[in-house]
């Protein structure tokens, strides 16, 4: 019998001898002993070497335009104060806002003006169209930032008091500063004073904030301070993802449930062979691994994008070998021949 072999040409299964005698004449008969021969192996793989591969580049920061969390600094040097449904809102420093002037000059002509979150831009369009003077013509004609930008609006009344929840909670504390900007954070902490805001209560008051106080509403005609803002879209975060599975084991049923890869994102994390489908599948979702011969093969693990974080992968590289046998064969020494 001869030995089966693979496609590589690898002896494997089941080993026997093979013995080949010419007729001879003797005087003593030919006395042969059985012989065994045992091949320990059944077909399994060894994991020679297993490289992750985890490179990324380094993400952006909010102020180079990179994604955005509360309390950041922004991309034209102000503060981060709220995220909102993919939206940041940027609030301008101190020393850029310092005039005080009437909410508008017509002191008792409704406008229409909304007061929640992501109204205050379409309020101050509304303001300006309507006045021809007043705060919100103010806040429209100016170029702020650094750079300068020109997308500068009155925060809405909710905006406002998100802006005071920020400010009062904020680690480190940003303080309220006085009028002579003793104290406190003289970037980004409001005066002692009442800031108006883009949302008018009736057609004579408008909604106005302050730090440590409550909101409240004043006449259109009175003359306080205001505070700019700007909202954009918030580029999604990169996020990290991590995958260090095993690095050299055996096995014999030629599967293995590796370790699970973890994320910074909410995503869901799935499997696929990038590489080297003929070597082996995986479970797309609980990433387990079967081999079916020898070779190399890539498996990617990839978080899935979400409304905060981007998609992101890493890979694993598994150089696959058959396992080294054992083979034992103990034939009889001696014999005699007739």
């Amino acid at each position: 019998m001869e030995l089966p072999r693979t496609a590589e040409g690898t002896d494997h299964g089941p080993v026997a001898a093979r013995l080949r005698c010419g007729a001879r004449r003797s005087a003593k008969p030919l006395v042969l002993s059985v012989l065994t021969v045992i091949a320990m192996f059944a077909g399994a793989f060894l994991i020679s070497s297993i490289t992750s591969n985890v490179a990324a580049a380094t993400p952006l920061t909010c102020a180079q335009g990179g994604h955005c969390e509360v309390g950041d600094i922004g991309p034209v040097g102000g503060r981060i104060f709220l995220v909102n449904s993919g939206i940041a809102y940027e609030v301008s420093k101190i020393i850029w806002d310092n005039p005080t002037p009437q909410w508008c000059n017509l002191f008792s002509t409704s406008i229409s003006t909304g007061t929640a979150i992501g109204t205050g831009k379409s309020n101050t369009a509304a303001m300006t169209e309507a006045c021809s003077k007043g705060v919100a013509n103010d806040v429209s004609a100016r170029t702020l930032g650094e750079p300068e930008v020109s997308d500068w609006f009155l925060p809405s009344k909710d905006e406002m008091q998100a802006l005071v929840d920020y400010l009062n909670g904020a680690e480190p504390a940003i303080g309220a500063i006085n009028d002579t900007g003793a104290g406190g954070n003289s970037e980004f902490g409001l005066m002692r004073n009442w800031y108006w805001t883009s949302s008018q209560s009736s057609a004579t008051l408008a909604w106005r904030g302050a730090q440590h106080e409550i909101l409240s509403t004043a006449r259109k005609d009175g003359k306080i301070r205001y505070r700019s803002i700007r909202s954009f879209s918030n580029p999604l975060a990169t996020p990290t993802i991590t995958w260090t599975p095993a690095t050299e084991f055996t096995m014999p049923t030629a599967t293995a449930a590796l370790t699970a890869a973890t994320t910074s994102s909410d995503g869901v994390i799935s499997y696929a062979v990038s590489d080297g489908a003929g070597i082996c599948s995986v479970d797309a979702i609980s990433g387990e691994l079967t081999y079916t011969g020898a070779g190399t093969c890539e498996i990617t693990a990839t978080v899935a994008a979400t409304d905060t974080y981007t998609s992101a992968t890493t890979t694993a590289v598994f150089t696959v070998s058959l396992a080294t046998p054992t083979i034992t064969w103990t034939p009889a020494t001696e014999f005699t021949m007739p």
